[in-house]
């Protein structure tokens, strides 16, 4: 009978141990024997699958967090504010009293309301 021997770093230790721990397993010899020659189980294919699967969603997220951090230091451009200004003040005389109290707190609708008179007229 061979004897196989090879090194692995904690980190790899760790993988295993883990691996065996779920699997219900003591025997680190019977362990890598059952993974590595029971037969064809697929799991080789599956994992690839699944680790290029990984592989476009990471892609996809450093994207997203690129495109988010564009976005984020983008100025707004006057039409956006206009946009939001002219929202708000369509939304602002459907909500309850209450709520137009708390907003009145923060912004001053006669000021937004001027903001988009003001920029009719060419003046900013």
């Amino acid at each position: 009978m061979a004897v196989f021997s090879f090194k692995a770093n904690a980190e790899q230790e760790r993988i295993v141990l883990d691996r065996m721990a779920l699997a219900g397993e003591t025997n680190r010899s019977a362990h890598v024997k059952r993974i590595y020659f029971q037969g064809p189980t697929g799991n080789d294919e599956l994992i690839g699958q699944l680790r290029k699967q990984i592989d476009m969603l990471a892609g996809a997220v450093e994207q997203s967090q690129a495109l988010l951090r564009k976005m984020a230091g983008a100025k707004t451009d006057d039409l956006e504010l206009k946009l939001l200004a002219g929202l708000y003040l369509l939304l602002y005389p459907s909500v309850e009293k209450g709520i137009q109290a708390t907003v009145d707190r923060h912004l001053d609708f006669a000021v937004i309301e001027s903001f988009l008179t003001d920029n009719k007229r060419g003046k900013r």
